[in-house]
C-alpha cells in the first residue's frame, strides 16, 4: 500500500471545465486530489470561479501555489526578487480571494533552482511541501516530495501501460506523486485518468493531498524488501536525471 498524491497542474479560469471534470470524479469517488493554481487567474477570474475553488477546498481538494504567471523562466532564470514577488503575489491572492494561503508549492514546468528555495523560505515559510523542487542544500524546513510516478508519456497524453510500468517500480514505496495536465486532455485521457485512479484504489492505495501526506522516516522504507527498494529507486533516478 502506498499513499497517492494526484498532482494536477495549471488550474485557471480558462481551463475550468477540464478541472471541473477532475474535481467531480474525485469528489464523487471520495479520492482527494490536489491542483496547482496559476495565481494570476485569481486576479482575472470572476466570482463564480473563485466560489467554485472555495467549494472544492471545503470539500477536501487541496489548491497549491503554481506560480503567478506560469512561464518557463518564472522559477528558472528569474531573479530572486522576481521569484519572491511571484510566490507572494499568489499567496496574497489566495488569502484574500479563497480565504487561505497555500501550504504546498510546485513550480511551472517543474523548473526551480536553489534561488526558488531561498525565495520560498523568505516570503512563504508557511509552505511546507515542495513538489519536485529539489533543495540540494537542505536550506528549507519544508519537505521535498520527489517520488514521481508518471502516467503521461508526454505532457497531456496519458498511457495506461506506461503508468503500470512506472507504478510497478515504485509500488513498495510509502508514497508516490502522479502528475497530470487536464487542460491538454482529450476525452480518452480523462477516461484513462479515471481508470488509473480506480486501479490504484483497487490495489489498496490511499489517496491523500500533499498536506495530508504523513511524515515518513528512513525506517518506513527499510524493511525486508529494502534491497528491492534500493534497486527500484536507482532505476527511478535513472529515468529522471533532472
Amino acid at each position: 500500500m502506498s499513499y497517492i498524491v494526484m498532482k494536477y497542474d495549471d488550474l485557471s479560469l480558462k481551463y475550468m471545465m477540464a478541472f471541473t471534470c477532475v474535481a467531480d470524479f474525485s469528489l464523487t469517488r471520495g479520492m482527494p486530489v490536489s491542483m496547482g493554481l496559476i495565481g494570476q487567474s485569481l486576479a482575472l477570474g470572476d466570482t463564480l470561479y473563485k466560489n467554485k475553488l472555495k467549494e472544492w477546498i471545503k470539500k477536501g481538494i487541496e489548491i497549491w501555489n503554481h506560480g503567478y504567471f506560469h512561464t518557463i523562466d518564472e522559477f528558472s532564470s528569474a531573479s530572486y526578487e522576481q521569484q519572491c514577488q511571484s510566490i507572494s503575489d499568489t499567496q496574497k491572492l489566495m488569502k484574500t480571494e479563497l480565504g487561505q494561503t497555500a501550504v504546498t508549492f510546485g513550480s511551472p514546468h517543474n523548473n526551480s533552482t536553489e534561488t526558488t528555495i531561498d525565495a520560498l523560505e523568505t516570503v512563504a515559510p508557511e509552505i511546507k511541501n515542495y513538489l519536485f523542487a529539489v533543495d540540494g542544500m537542505a536550506a528549507a524546513n519544508a519537505r521535498q516530495l520527489l517520488v514521481r510516478c508518471d502516467m503521461e508519456v508526454a505532457t497531456g497524453k496519458i498511457d495506461f501501460d506506461f503508468f503500470i510500468k512506472n507504478y510497478n517500480q515504485l509500488r513498495n514505496f510509502p508514497y508516490m506523486v502522479i502528475q497530470g495536465h487536464p487542460n491538454f486532455w482529450s476525452k480518452r485521457d480523462f477516461d484513462q485518468n479515471e481508470k488509473i485512479m480506480e486501479f490504484l484504489h483497487d490495489e489498496g492505495n490511499i489517496f491523500v493531498t500533499p498536506c495530508q501526506l504523513p511524515v515518513f522516516t528512513v525506517d518506513d522504507i527499510v524493511h525486508k524488501e529494502a534491497q528491492e527498494n534500493v534497486g527500484a529507486l536507482l532505476a527511478f533516478a535513472g529515468m529522471h536525471e533532472k
